[in-house]
């Protein structure tokens, strides 16, 4: 995600349904922008996702944004980030969700920052991944996006806690361009990029990101570098 302007009508320091206030400088995503915003009812640090605008013009879209509050909702995992609350803005419209404040940094960010990470850490996050994952699969769902940014850690009291973001991409994903999903194409599997996208994705295609998140975080680098679509072969291809 990246710092955006946000779209007239939706600034900072907007109060959502008389409850949620919004502060400035959301980050936004391919489908939705995030807010950090407070409670005004519980008095507590929340995330507000508020669907695009031009998401919201398509009713499966919106559907599909629901739906994926409720996976999450029902999930209560602590591996997962947790959903509080799916409703409308009824000054604006649009459609969002209110979602647990991780008020650490994506494993891409931190990555970054920590040069030579202990062994005991690595392993530690990498064992709270593939547990958020696996509570994934036992529900018979598939994340689609096992990505660097999807990934939040927390400090707890042993070092980190890993939690899982943004599960439910995967039909986003059957529905978007490939041009639009920035940061996501090096991680997708062979069969997510085929066109037109193939009935073979399931939890196996959430393996291959998996492999490739785990090189990530254990070398730093990225598994393929600076992956962009050649015109002469499909994505598929080039994997």
């Amino acid at each position: 995600m990246s710092l955006i302007t946000p779209d007239p009508g939706l600034l900072g320091n907007t109060i959502i349904n008389n409850r949620y206030q919004l502060e400035d400088h959301p980050k936004e995503g391919t489908f939705a922008y995030v807010y950090q915003a407070f409670d005004n009812q519980l008095e507590r640090q929340v995330a507000v996702k508020v669907l695009k605008p031009l998401r919201t013009q398509n009713s499966e879209w919106v559907d599909h944004f629901r739906s994926e509050a409720v996976v999450l909702a029902e999930m209560e995992n602590p591996y997962i980030v947790r959903v509080y609350e799916i409703d409308t803005d009824t000054a604006s419209g649009l459609d969002y969700l209110a979602m647990e404040w991780l008020g650490g940094q994506s494993l891409a960010e931190w990555r970054r920052a920590v040069v030579n990470p202990a062994i005991e850490s690595l392993l530690d996050i990498a064992i709270d991944i593939c547990k958020g994952l696996q509570a994934i699969h036992d529900r018979g769902l598939m994340h689609g996006d096992i990505t660097p940014r999807n990934i939040y850690l927390e400090p707890d009291n042993t070092g980190w806690r890993a939690k899982l973001i943004d599960l439910g991409l995967m039909w986003q994903l059957k529905h978007t361009a490939p041009a639009e999903l920035d940061g996501t194409l090096s991680y997708a599997a062979p069969e997510q990029l085929r066109t037109p996208i193939s009935d073979s994705i399931n939890y196996r295609s959430d393996i291959y990101g998996l492999g490739a998140l785990l090189f990530f975080l254990f070398s730093g680098q990225h598994y393929l570098q600076n992956f962009t679509p050649a015109p002469s072969q499909s994505l598929a291809e080039q994997k």
